[in-house]
């Protein structure tokens, strides 16, 4: 560099041959992996590389991933809390049978109560990979519909 601007050479010095790197997965490729993480959430990217490598056959490291991510306009938030939602009749079921219950028993049973919170119902939402200016509630009495890692994980095992 140094010898081409000593002999004046400054027209080669200043072209741009820089081309940028497009990714390995192809337009198409990526837009089907961009559906499915905005169906699916994942809460990190060592289950997204394994996805890819099993779907497109094509390897990332895991700084090669995020940027894929960040490019495709993914980035790394909290879900939203989404509170379960009461079934009525199965409660106005259980009223019924508890005060039924409470008719018939003998007056030498006691009835004892206790704190009836599973460990989902005061659940913290997770962080997971989620398109940028959208949002990902949680409902903590569904089934976690980003858990298919394992799955996932499974499957590249199997893989010939």
């Amino acid at each position: 560099m140094l010898n081409k601007f000593e002999k004046g050479e400054t027209k080669e010095l200043l072209s741009n041959k820089y081309t940028g790197y497009s990714g390995c997965l192809s337009k198409d490729e990526e837009s089907k992996l961009s559906a499915h993480l905005e169906e699916f959430t994942y809460p990190d990217v060592n289950p997204i590389i394994a996805y890819v490598e099993f779907t497109f056959g094509k390897e990332y490291t895991r700084s090669g991933m995020r940027d894929l991510l960040h490019r495709l306009c993914f980035t790394y938030k909290k879900t939203s809390h989404a509170p379960g939602k009461a079934d009525p009749d199965r409660q106005q079921k259980f009223i019924d049978g508890f005060k039924e219950f409470l008719k018939n028993k003998s007056p030498d049973v006691p009835v004892l109560f206790m704190d009836a919170t599973h460990p989902l119902d005061n659940s913290i939402p997770a962080y997971g990979w989620i398109k940028r200016a959208k949002e990902k509630r949680y409902n903590p009495t569904q089934a976690e519909k980003g858990s298919i890692s394992m799955e996932l994980l499974m499957l590249k095992q199997e893989k010939p």
